[in-house]
């Protein structure tokens, strides 16, 4: 049953005092275009800025005869949080998985229907302890290795609720609780901050024990932004060694120009590697469209 995206955000929003990071780990089947479903949900996330959500982007990978444009809505839509399965470590799997540095094969692709790439980031999500939920079953409060991305996407959610509190609780910008003062992230921020620090990774393996069918790269649409590291994401006083400037919500007009000067001239002799990550909630466009960005910002 799918109560609609205004009926869904209403349900969990609660007039801004309820949740701000939600879940969408299912998926429909609308890869050769975008859908009203997606204008929908694009349009929700425009009106509610401070909410991030998270979708999974599918188990399509290794079905069919090509694993590209296999991303499910709405992790297809502009404004979510796309999440492919990257693999992990322990008992469950198997002798020659190669783990956490290779994609799982069953992971979605994009590009989108409209070329977006597709997914933005990747997680943890092949043989991933899981909840059990069966109210008909003496096992319904028992655990157990399930794999998808499904399984990803919380691992992403759980993340972005860490990064929110991380604001609100003023650990931005010095990396220890009270350094700033605190702020409600916009689910933009929220976004981008997970995306910025994603790693590459190796490749794609087809899992179980299979070979690796391809390498992957920064931007293609395997990994796109790569495995999320919140190390690699804001500074931890004692704990890494990273600098960030953030912007907020800041507001754009038409033909205007944002300038944001970074001296670097005091970052350690090692310094060598700058990276900045722009996100908007984009207005839903129609659907059916063929350029879909209605706010084309790079």
């Amino acid at each position: 049953y799918d109560p609609g995206a205004a009926r869904l955000f209403s349900s969990f929003y609660n007039n801004g005092k309820g949740a701000k990071v939600t879940i969408g780990s299912w998926g429909r089947n609308y890869q050769s275009r975008y859908s009203q479903e997606c204008q929908d949900v694009d349009a929700a996330l425009h009106i509610h800025e401070d909410v991030l959500y998270v979708a999974s982007s599918g188990n399509g990978g290794d079905s069919g005869s090509t694993s590209w444009r296999t991303v499910k809505n709405p992790a297809d839509c502009k404004n979510t949080l796309s999440v492919g399965a990257s693999q992990s470590y322990g008992s469950a799997i198997k002798s020659d998985d190669l783990g956490p540095s290779y994609m799982a094969s069953f992971s979605a692709r994009g590009p989108t229907a409209d070329g977006r790439i597709a997914p933005d980031v990747v997680a943890p999500g092949y043989m991933i302890n899981s909840a059990i939920s069966d109210p008909t079953s003496s096992t319904n409060c028992a655990f157990a290795k399930w794999a998808g991305t499904s399984m990803a996407a919380p691992v992403v959610a759980g993340a972005a609720a860490q990064i929110r509190q991380y604001f609100a609780e003023g650990w931005y910008p010095g990396g220890f609780k009270g350094s700033g003062l605190g702020f409600e992230a916009s689910g933009s921020l929220v976004k981008a901050v997970l995306m910025n620090g994603g790693q590459l990774l190796k490749g794609v393996q087809r899992v179980p024990n299979g070979p690796v069918t391809t390498k992957t790269q920064f931007y293609d649409n395997n990994q796109n932004m790569g495995v999320i590291n919140l190390m690699k994401s804001l500074p931890l006083f004692r704990y890494n060694q990273i600098n960030a400037m953030v912007v907020n919500s800041d507001e754009i007009t038409r033909g205007a120009t944002h300038r944001y000067d970074l001296d670097v001239r005091n970052c350690p002799q090692d310094f060598n590697q700058l990276s900045a990550t722009l996100v908007w909630y984009d207005p839903a466009p129609a659907s059916n469209c063929q350029h879909c960005l209605v706010n084309n910002l790079d």
